[in-house]
């Protein structure tokens, strides 16, 4: 949560920590005399600033991971049977590490298709030379040209983007899904908070023999009593 929630600011200010330095380059042109010409280039090299942020925002993530990992670990050697040996407390890390690695790989699959492109600049005459048409009706063409157009070219896949890199255009993102995602994901995770806390505490508060493992034959007496006590009430 905290690595997707500083990731947004800080991947669209990265270019506010890029500096631009002007370098002079000696080109020597000509081939009769001595005279050489100067050309000016830029070096592009980041501030120490961003890399200062994302050490800090490395650790702050860090902690709060190994926090969360420990409460959890606690948690677990709390309520975990001995009779059962190390077998409950694997089941119960494994439905652990599968809560965090499910929801990431599903997300990673919707990031592309929640990912809105178009193609501009886009040339007609370069699609009709894509088309490799053996018409010879200019009308004709212009209308394959048009169709591939809309439905060929639409940057959402490989061969839309490789489409409209034939077609002389360009894919330029309207909507990146890693940031509807994102926001998403922030939205789901203060609700479910709000409704999860209020489960989190009644399992803390749970004493230990609740999550203990009962024989079938104790389970069958206690079913017993309480139809007892319900026969009598």
């Amino acid at each position: 949560f905290f690595l997707s929630f500083t990731s947004i600011p800080l991947v669209y200010y990265i270019d506010f920590f890029k500096t631009e330095t002007p370098i002079a380059v000696s080109n020597i042109t000509t081939l009769v005399g001595n005279s050489s010409s100067l050309s000016i280039d830029t070096k592009v090299s980041m501030s120490p600033y961003i890399y200062v942020i994302l050490v800090a925002r490395s650790i702050i993530s860090s902690v709060f991971g190994s926090i969360m990992s420990l409460s959890q670990g606690t948690f677990h050697a709390r309520i975990a049977d001995p009779s059962l040996g190390g077998t409950y407390m694997t089941l119960l890390n494994t439905l652990t590490n599968l809560s965090f690695a499910l929801p990431s790989t599903v997300l990673l699959f919707f990031i592309d298709p929640l990912t809105w492109r178009a193609c501009e600049n886009a040339s007609l005459e370069r699609a009709i030379s894509v088309l490799n048409s053996t018409s010879t009706n200019r009308t004709e063409l212009i209308q394959l040209a048009e169709d591939f157009l809309t439905n060929n070219v639409t940057c959402m896949s490989f061969d839309g983007k490789e489409a409209c890199r034939l077609s002389g255009g360009s894919c330029r993102t309207i909507v990146d899904g890693y940031y509807l995602l994102s926001g998403v994901g922030f939205v789901s995770g203060i609700v479910s908070y709000v409704f999860l806390r209020r489960m989190a505490k009644y399992l803390d508060s749970n004493p230990v023999e609740a999550y203990r493992v009962k024989a079938k034959s104790e389970a069958f007496e206690t079913m017993e009593e309480t139809n007892f006590i319900i026969s009598k009430a």
